[in-house]
């Protein structure tokens, strides 16, 4: 094997396919598994018709600078 390939026969310092799919695995497997943050870093869950914010009052808008929210929903037809 030439000094200037890497294991994978690809020459050295170039990012192969194989090396980046191997990091994506890893990295999707360590967030998977709670790794990436300890659980002391985690916020409790809140009850069922719990309020978001209990200090302020029910109703409060939390949010002003929205006015609107649109939803549009489309058909697909691409099944004909």
């Amino acid at each position: 094997m030439d000094e200037r390939q890497g294991k994978d026969g690809e020459p050295a310092g170039r990012i192969s396919r194989r090396g980046v799919l191997k990091t994506g695995i890893a990295a999707g497997v360590l967030i998977g598994a709670g790794a990436w943050g300890s659980p002391a870093s985690a916020t409790p869950l809140r009850q069922p018709a719990s309020l978001p914010h209990p200090k302020l009052p029910a109703g409060t808008d939390t949010i002003p600078q929205i006015e609107h929210v649109v939803v549009l929903m489309m058909e697909n037809h691409s099944w004909t």
